[in-house]
C-alpha cells in the first residue's frame, strides 16, 4: 500500500475517541472521513528521499546505551554498513553517495504487551544518508549484563518511521518509542502517534486513556532502572563520526575459522532474483520458506503458498494447515530428498553453522526455527531462510518470510549469534532447529 500524507497529518498532535485535533480545531467524524479522502487524493512522498528541514529537532527518552554496546557497535557496524553500500541489490536498497553515509546515534525501543513493558527492548542504530535514514541495524541479545552474547543484523525496520518522527515539528514533549503488536508508536504523557501508518487516522492511537499511557511509562521506568537520557534523533553517533565508506570493500582484521571446501562467501540469491514467497496470514512461514528453497532450486517464481499446501489437502485452499513438522515431507514432494534437521543447542551452535554453510555451499537455502525469547508471546516459532554467508566479515544472509511494507526482509545478521530479531513480529528470537541439505 502506498503511502499517501499531506502537510496537514503532520500537524496532529492528540487524538480522543472520534474525534481529531487538527491544526487547533477539534474534527468529527464525518470531518475525520472528509480529511481520508483529502489524504488518499494526494500526491506520494517518498519517505526516504524526502528532505527534512534543518531546523528540526525532535528528542526522544531512551536508555543510558552501556559502554560495552556502543563499543560493539563501533566495532561491527562498519562492516554492515559498508555491505549495504556493496550489495544494494541484496537488500533492495539504492544509496546513491556513499560519501553522505552515517551512523547514527542508538536508541532503545521498548515492547509494550498487555500495557506491560517487557524486560527485552530493542537497541537500534540508524544507518543515514545524509539527513534520511536508510536502513537500520539491530544489536541483539543479553543487553544489559556485563558479559551477555551479542550480535548485529540491518533491518527495514524504523527506517519509514524514523523519517516521519523526524520531520514533525510540534511534538509537545519528548517522547518514547514503543513496539507493540506490528506498528511502532510515538508515545508521552500526553499524546501517542501510530508511526507505522501514519497516513491512516484511523490508526493514530495507541490508546485514548492518557492513564494508560503513563502507565506503559511508568512500567519503563521501573524495569529499567537506569538513567533515562534524551537523544536528538539527527544526533551521529560519536564513536563512529570520522569513518567514511565508499563503493568499495573495507579491509578487516577479523579472524576466519576454516571449513574444508567451503568458499570463504556465497550468496544463494537476492531480492532482484524473485524467489521469496512471503507468508499471508501467521502459521504460514513454514510453507513460505519452503516455496522459496522451491523457487530458488527450480530456477522459477511460480511457486507459491497454494502449491505447498496443496500436497496435503488436494486443493491448497486451506492456508493456515500444518506446521513445521511438515517441511521435509513438503520438500520431498517437490523432488527435493536431500534435506535433514538437527537441533540447536548453546553448545553446539558453532558445528549448527558449518552446517549451514556447507548446505549453502552446496547450493541448499537452509530453514532456520527460530523461537521467541519471551514465551508469552502468541507466536510459538517463526521459520526464515539462511540463504549466504561472509566468512571474512561473519556475516549470514537471511531471507525472512513475514513482510514488512509488503515484502519479505532480506537482510545480514551477524554469524556468531544465535539471537535474531523479527521485524514483522517486533520482537527477539533464538535458534531452535535447522533444517540443511547436502548431496548424500
Amino acid at each position: 500500500m502506498k503511502k499517501k500524507i499531506v502537510s496537514i497529518i503532520l500537524s496532529v498532535t492528540m487524538c480522543f475517541g472520534g474525534s481529531l485535533f487538527i491544526n487547533d480545531k477539534f474534527m468529527n467524524a464525518d470531518e475525520i472521513n472528509e480529511t481520508q479522502a483529502v489524504l488518499s487524493e494526494n500526491e506520494d512522498i517518498s519517505l526516504n528521499k524526502e528532505k527534512v528541514d534543518a531546523d528540526v529537532n525532535v528528542s526522544i527518552n531512551t536508555i543510558e546505551i552501556p559502554q560495552r554496546i556502543k563499543d560493539y557497535i563501533q566495532e561491527e557496524a562498519p562492516v554492515f554498513v559498508q555491505s549495504l553500500i556493496d550489495e544494494q541489490d541484496f537488500y533492495g536498497i539504492k544509496i546513491d553517495n556513499p560519501d553522505l553515509v552515517k551512523i547514527g546515534e542508538p536508541i532503545i525501543v521498548y515492547r509494550d504487551d498487555d500495557k506491560e513493558v517487557d524486560e527485552e527492548p530493542i537497541c537500534f542504530v540508524p544507518i543515514f544518508e545524509g539527513d534520511k535514514v536508510i536502513q537500520s541495524l539491530v544489536v541483539v541479545g543479553d543487553l544489559f549484563s556485563d558479559d551477555g552474547e551479542l550480535g548485529m543484523q540491518t533491518s527495514p525496520d524504523l527506517v519509514d518511521e524514523y523519517n516521519y518522527l523526524s520531520s514533525i515539528n510540534n511534538l509537545s514533549e519528548d517522547c518514547y518509542l514503543i513496539a507493540k503488536d506490528e506498528n511502532l508508536y510515538a508515545i508521552s504523557a500526553n499524546e501517542d502517534i501510530n508511526l507505522t501508518s501514519p497516513w491512516d487516522i484511523s490508526k493514530l492511537t495507541l490508546t485514548n486513556n492518557k492513564n494508560e499511557r503513563c502507565n506503559i511509562i511508568n512500567s519503563i521506568k521501573d524495569k529499567f532502572n537506569v538513567e533515562q537520557i534524551k537523544i536528538d534523533l539527527n544526533k551521529k553517533f560519536e564513536q563512529c563520526s570520522d569513518m567514511v565508506f565508499k563503493n568499495e570493500e573495507i579491509i578487516q582484521n577479523k579472524k576466519n575459522t576454516s571449513i574444508t571446501s567451503v568458499p570463504e562467501k556465497k550468496v544463494l540469491f537476492t531480492e532482484k532474483d524473485g524467489y521469496g514467497v512471503i507468508m499471508q496470514v501467521d502459521g504460514q512461514c513454514w510453507a513460505a520458506a519452503v516455496a522459496t528453497v522451491v523457487n530458488y532450486k527450480k530456477k522459477t517464481n511460480k511457486y507459491g503458498l497454494s502449491d505447498v499446501y496443496g500436497f496435503f489437502n488436494g486443493n491448497g485452499l486451506v492456508y493456515d494447515y500444518g506446521d513445521e513438522s511438515d517441511i521435509i515431507p513438503a520438500l520431498k514432494e517437490f523432488g527435493l530428498y536431500n534435506y535433514h534437521e538437527k537441533g540447536v543447542t548453546n553448545s553446539n551452535f558453532e558445528t549448527i553453522k558449518n552446517y549451514c554453510k556447507k548446505s549453502v555451499s552446496m547450493t541448499y537455502p537452509v530453514l532456520v526455527k527460530v523461537v521467541p525469547k519471551d514465551y508469552d508471546h502468541n507466536i510459538a516459532m517463526h521459520i526464515i531462510n539462511y540463504i549466504g554467508y561472509d566468512k571474512g566479515t561473519s556475516k549470514a544472509y537471511i531471507y525472512d518470510p513475514k513482510p514488512v511494507n509488503g515484502k519479505g526482509v532480506y537482510k545480514t545478521v551477524s554469524d556468531n549469534s544465535q539471537n535474531y530479531y523479527s521485524e514483522g513480529y517486533k520482537f527477539n528470537t533464538s535458534w531452535s532447529r535447522i533444517y540443511y541439505g547436502d548431496n548424500h
